[in-house]
Parts: structure tokens; C-alpha cells; sequence
């Protein structure tokens, strides 16, 4: 009776981040040409850490099929789908990977220091570097004046630091509450899976199949990528940190 009841938990909590993801990406979603601000994929990424990497691949799959159905943007093509498969079967892995860190007294966070230079650095010095950006398909273009050049890697630069301060600090809080439960993923895992995730999904494949589809610049591609990504990962760490807290509560507490 309890594994069925499980079950039906599982199928009705899996509808319920499909009918997330379709209307994170397609409603509220913010289209710019080809490219799209969105956290559609935060419902996928939560289904292959909660449900498993097939409930995440169904979710991923259901998610992404039933969206274009309902909302088609234009002809189909594999390569969205193909993130969405990815985005819920990968995190499902990392966070077995960043489990066994954590119990094993191994901090996964000091990893995402190179890391989040790395995006910083590249957005830094595409912006001093170049002087106008388009947004292919949109006809937005951004003229980076000497003031931008010098106040978009200084203003990045803080809003970071600011971010993962208060990322320390929610993870320091939680880890020191005697009632976190121990299955429960820290902020600092959720950061780091999120990151890594969203880094090869996001933006590193982006750019490929952009340029097989359109034929846009790589370098733009990236840019524009590493951009929405660095606005989407803070966003996504903490509603998804929250949402595993109270999820693992109200199992634990049923």
C-alpha cells in the first residue's frame, strides 16, 4: 500500500513539474529572437534529482513534447528536446556525486570559484573588447560605451561577490539546524550541480546547435548564453534549495 501510494505521489508530483516547465518556458518565458530567458529547465532539474534519472527523462521529454504541441514556435527541431533530455538525467548523477563529498567531509563549493571567474573574465572582456552586440533575430543592439566597459565588470564583479556571500550564509544557517534533514541537498550542492549543469547545457551546447540551425556567430552565441546564464543560476539555486527543503520536510514529516 505504501509503495503504491509512492508511486501515484511520484506520477502526480512528475504532471506537476511538466505542467511547471511548460509554463516557466513558454508563458513566462522572455523570447529574444533565438535566444530565450527562461526557468523551464528548474522543474526538469528538480524531477531528476527527486523522482530519478527515468522520472527526470520522462519529465524532460513530456515537458518539451507537450510544449511545442500546445505552443509550437515554429518547425520542430531535436535540439531543444535533447537539453531537456539532458537536463533531467545529468543533475541526477552529480548530486550522487556531490553526496558522497559531503559525507565524506569533501566541500563541493570551493569548485565553483574557478569556475564562476571564468564566466565573469569572459563577460568582462567581451563587453571592454567589442563595442556593439546584436541580438541576431531582434534588432536589439548594444553600444557598450567606455562607462559600460568600465562599470559591467565592476558592478558583475560585486553582485557576485554579494550572492555568494549570502549563498554562505543560508548554507552555514542550514547546516547548523539540528531539524535539516541529511538527505536534503545543501545550497552549496544545489549551486554546484545547477552551475555545471547549466554551463554544458545552457551554454556550451547552445552554441553548437545554434550555429548548425541559424548559422549564428559562436562568439555571440556564447556571450548572450553566458549572460542569461549568469542572470538564471542565482535565481535557480535559491527557489530550487527552498523547494528541496520543503519537499524533504513534508516527506519526512507524512
Amino acid at each position: 500500500m505504501n509503495n503504491q501510494r509512492q508511486t501515484i505521489r511520484q506520477i502526480a508530483f512528475g504532471a506537476l513539474l511538466v505542467a511547471l516547465s511548460i509554463v516557466l518556458t513558454r508563458i513566462v518565458g522572455i523570447p529574444l529572437g533565438f535566444f530565450r530567458i527562461t526557468l523551464g529547465a528548474m522543474p526538469i532539474f528538480m524531477s531528476s534529482v527527486l523522482l530519478g534519472p527515468i522520472g527526470g527523462l520522462i519529465v524532460g521529454a513530456a515537458a518539451d513534447t507537450i510544449g511545442f504541441l500546445i505552443f509550437p514556435p515554429g518547425t520542430w527541431a531535436p535540439w531543444p528536446l535533447i537539453a531537456s533530455l539532458a537536463q533531467g538525467l545529468i543533475p541526477y548523477f552529480l548530486f550522487k556525486m556531490t553526496m558522497r563529498m559531503r559525507f565524506n567531509k569533501k566541500p563541493t563549493f570551493p569548485y565553483i570559484f574557478p569556475l564562476v571567474g571564468g564566466i565573469w573574465a569572459f563577460i568582462s572582456t567581451f563587453v571592454i573588447f567589442n563595442d556593439v552586440l546584436e541580438i541576431t533575430g531582434t534588432g536589439i543592439v548594444f553600444t557598450f560605451t567606455v562607462l559600460h566597459k568600465i562599470l559591467i565588470p565592476l558592478i558583475s564583479a560585486v553582485l557576485l561577490g554579494v550572492l555568494l556571500y549570502i549563498l554562505y550564509r543560508i548554507n552555514k544557517r542550514l547546516m547548523e539546524n539540528k531539524h535539516f534533514s541529511p538527505h536534503c541537498p545543501t545550497p552549496y550542492q544545489v549551486a554546484f550541480v545547477i552551475f555545471v549543469v547549466d554551463l554544458i547545457v545552457e551554454v556550451l551546447y547552445p552554441v553548437m546547435w545554434k550555429q548548425i540551425q541559424w548559422g549564428l556567430d559562436p562568439m555571440v552565441t556564447f556571450f548572450i548564453q553566458t549572460a542569461i546564464f549568469f542572470i538564471l543560476v542565482p535565481i535557480k539555486t535559491f527557489f530550487t534549495s527552498y523547494i528541496f527543503i520543503v519537499y524533504h520536510r513534508l516527506i519526512e514529516n507524512d
